[in-house]
């Protein structure tokens, strides 16, 4: 790898979908330019002794018809890959995947990606293009409405729940209190005064405590009443 002139690197993501990154090349560009692929497992660096991987390859395909396979060299957390002039001869789209092998030639892992090669110098030449559609965050706007973060920095709202919340509020309105209803309550809160006060000296005239009537004399026996002048008269009275 001495006559590499530039190195572009990327992560791939051990739980990825298909197509979560597209890399893009211009037609010929061979040789000088290495692609540093670096594999991501729960959010870290992928140890390749520690995962048991000892080889590492690039399988491609073209319209699901198998390609070259390229042989990358290994690091201690990623595997490089230089594209051959049989992968870049032709402009196409390359379906490729990275794979991790072990002693046993088994796969220790395997993540998808693509690689466009352009006919002419494209204007995002060495850029990554991220399309992982993956949701990463999930927040609301001032409008009520739920905002979706993707991987690939797209954003989607969904109104749905903008419609929802009014939906609530109004079925809600004929039992909350307004802002002016509040402001009612504020003002007249001073006015309002739940202990009863009184200098005056209250009267109980003609009031009966206990007791039963006897119809035969016409009579309260066994009672206490208070009279006009708010002396108790006896057990007796009428």
């Amino acid at each position: 790898m001495d006559n590499i002139l530039i190195t572009t690197t990327v992560s791939l993501d051990c739980a990825g979908n298909a197509n979560q990154i597209v890399i893009h090349l211009v037609q010929g560009d061979y040789g000088t330019r290495a692609l540093r692929l670096i594999p991501v497992l729960e959010g870290r660096l992928m140890n390749m002794e520690e995962a048991g991987v000892v080889r590492a390859k690039v399988a491609l395909a073209d319209r699901g018809v198998a390609g070259p396979v390229i042989d990358c060299e290994l690091g201690d957390c990623y595997a490089t890959m230089v594209p051959t002039k049989g992968m870049m001869t032709t402009a196409k789209e390359w379906a490729a995947e990275l794979i991790l092998l072990n002693e046993e030639n088994g796969t220790v892992r395997s993540m998808p990606f693509s690689v466009i090669v352009h006919e002419t110098v494209y204007k995002g030449q060495d850029t990554v293009e991220y399309t992982n559609s993956r949701v990463t965050s999930a927040r609301y706007d001032e409008q009520g409405q739920l905002k979706l973060e993707q991987l690939n920095s797209n954003t989607i709202t969904v109104e749905g729940f903008a419609y929802l919340i009014n939906a609530i509020k109004t079925e809600l309105a004929d039992y909350l209190l307004t802002q002016e209803d509040r402001t009612d309550l504020r003002t007249i809160k001073s006015y309002l005064d739940q202990s009863v006060k009184t200098d005056a000296e209250p009267k109980f005239e003609g009031l009966q405590i206990g007791g039963t009537w006897n119809a035969s004399t016409g009579k309260w026996e066994g009672g206490v009443s208070i009279s006009s002048d708010g002396e108790l008269s006896g057990a007796i009275f009428t």
